[in-house]
């Protein structure tokens, strides 16, 4: 395993792990998307996998970054765990309003309950662009 920048963004192969701690904000949303870039260029995708058991606010200025990047979302797949269904809620309404707003997909986050099994989800991800 890798860090990069910060200790909280680490990078395995292909996956980049996030572990979301307290608030995130614009120039750590900026620090990820510089990560996942360059992920994408290196393996042809990117498999983020956020660890957000400790996850606080997200500033609109933070989601103002993220909204303002495009991956195609062939390329990127993520997994959350840790989140509450609250969180999970919230992410899945912004995602809706971003693909009403801009008529373009957003990004699917999943969300499960533990590392195991976000682990096990990118597992089968990967196992479905092999075979695809």
């Amino acid at each position: 395993m890798q860090n990069l920048g910060k200790d909280r963004i680490q990078l395995e192969e292909d996956i980049l792990i996030v572990r979301w701690i307290g608030e995130l904000r614009k120039e750590d949303m900026e620090e990820i998307f510089l990560h996942l870039y360059n992920v994408k260029r290196t393996h042809g995708h990117v498999f983020v996998l956020v660890d957000a058991r400790k996850a606080g606010k997200l500033p609109a200025d933070a989601r103002k970054v993220a909204s303002s990047h495009s991956l195609p979302v062939d390329a990127i797949a993520a997994v959350m765990f840790g989140a509450s269904f609250a969180s999970t809620i919230v992410l899945n309404m912004a995602n809706a309003a971003y693909t009403l707003l801009s008529g373009k997909t957003a990004m699917t986050i999943h969300a499960v309950e533990t590392e195991e099994a976000a682990r096990a989800w990118i597992d089968a991800r990967r196992r479905e662009r092999r075979h695809a």
